[in-house]
């Protein structure tokens, strides 16, 4: 009877344990973010802003950039932000580069220190101005 009680009550402290594991407060929300890029001082014709996991979790949100403007939805929380262009070029076997070459500085993608704040009310900042390669 003992040996019952207390396998029934050790399955009992297993399951509650388990119940803890994983993210017991699901995805964090999104909310819809809009802003503007523009590069070496005009609207940057065409590109990508990544929000990046301030903290190093969870997947980057990628949002496209057109005649200088983005929108989509990002989860919540402290954001790295990375800004990416390309143009078409060539390898040095003279063929035509597939992916093309990065038209924004190194500063604002690789090596970026811009951040941003995603709250229910928006990112803050939303405007980012950026260099050229060059």
């Amino acid at each position: 009877m003992r040996a019952r009680w207390w396998v029934g009550l050790s399955l009992v402290g297993v399951l509650a344990g388990l119940s803890g594991c994983g993210d017991a407060d699901g995805p964090p929300p999104r909310t819809g973010v809009r802003g503007t890029v523009t590069l070496d001082g005009a609207p940057m014709a065409e590109g990508q802003i990544l929000f990046l996991d301030a903290g190093g979790e969870g997947a980057p949100a990628f949002l496209d950039v057109k005649d200088g403007r983005f929108e989509g939805d990002v989860p919540h929380g402290k954001k790295k932000v990375q800004i990416l262009s390309f143009k078409k070029g060539k390898l040095k076997t003279g063929e035509e580069d597939p992916v093309g070459v990065q038209v924004v500085h190194p500063n604002y993608n690789r090596n970026s220190k811009l951040t941003t704040e995603v709250t229910g009310s928006g990112a803050t900042p939303s405007e980012f101005n950026v260099q050229s390669a060059r």
